[in-house]
């Protein structure tokens, strides 16, 4: 383990797993992709938590953040999926 990082489980299936994961407040949450995290994923996006999915049968991790931006119109919303969609191509 690297110095200055600490690694806690927390059961994903545990009713108040997203209260244990805030109480904790980690710099980042990795949560293992297997299809049953869907909702704890988007709890601690909601919460502002920057994740990293982990797939281990693809050997995959996926990093997600939630970032909140303001739109008031469709032009608005046009553009921030221009931004999106520009930060994605390779």
């Amino acid at each position: 383990m690297q110095p200055g990082i600490e690694v806690t489980r927390v059961d994903p299936n545990h009713p108040d797993a997203p209260a244990r994961v805030a109480a904790l407040a980690p710099n980042v949450v990795i949560i293992e992709r297997d299809g049953q995290t869907n909702d704890l994923t988007l709890e601690m996006l909601q919460r502002g938590f920057p994740l990293i999915g982990l797939d281990v049968s693809q050997n995959i991790v996926t990093i997600l953040s939630e970032r909140r931006v303001p739109v008031d119109s469709i032009a608005d919303l046009a553009q921030v999926i221009g931004k999106v969609i520009d930060t994605w191509v390779v």
